[in-house]
């Protein structure tokens, strides 16, 4: 079956064909026979909205070359505090539970160097709260957040993500999507423009 949208050379049109985030819910919503709330929907315009669990959310799925990717929202019962997941397949990437570790280190490397003016790289930007941490440090001048998902960037640029708006608004910070690894060894290095 082709998804709405494809061309007629053949080729098939992206799975989802509707904005990120919400061709998701419609997707799916329509795939369950879901009907949407009455006068929010509008398949054509980002105003759709379909009816959620408060305790389960997948705000988005999308495939990629590396597999399948997703960003979920679950509630946790007893403490009533929203946990963001990133999976990739059946593994997980990131969770917003266990974050204590990244934060600690990105605040030691930084003390370590007992330096100001500092310009950054952090490799892998995730659900943020490492390059949170970086930016938290009043001696950090501009940092790059290196990430190979450009998906991960996208859902922290639509505010997807609690940490996305805090980011993408600070002025030191910059979200570029590459290889890490690959550019610590190339001629540009992080950031072509310097």
């Amino acid at each position: 079956m082709l998804a709405a949208g494809s061309m007629e050379s053949g080729e098939l049109a992206p799975f989802y064909p509707l904005p990120p985030a919400l061709g998701k819910r419609v997707g799916m919503a329509l795939l369950q026979g879901a009907r949407p709330i009455q006068g929010h929907l509008n398949a054509a315009g980002p105003q759709s909205s379909w009816p959620v669990s408060r305790s389960f959310e997948e705000l988005d799925f999308r495939p990629t070359p590396m597999g399948v990717l997703s960003l979920r929202r679950r509630r946790r019962p007893m403490s009533d505090v929203d946990v963001y997941e990133i999976k990739l397949g059946d593994e997980f990437l990131m969770s917003s539970q266990f974050t204590a570790a990244e934060i600690e280190l990105a605040r030691l490397g930084l003390a370590a160097l007992g330096r100001s003016d500092l310009d950054g790289v952090v490799g892998g930007l995730g659900l943020g709260y490492t390059a949170r941490a970086v930016l938290e440090n009043p001696t950090v001048r501009s940092m790059i957040v290196v990430d190979a998902l450009a998906e991960v960037i996208e859902w922290h640029e639509q505010g997807l993500l609690p940490l996305g708006r805090e980011l993408t608004g600070d002025p030191r910070c910059r979200l570029v999507n590459g290889d890490f690894f690959a550019m610590s060894s190339s001629l540009e290095g992080y950031d072509p423009r310097s």
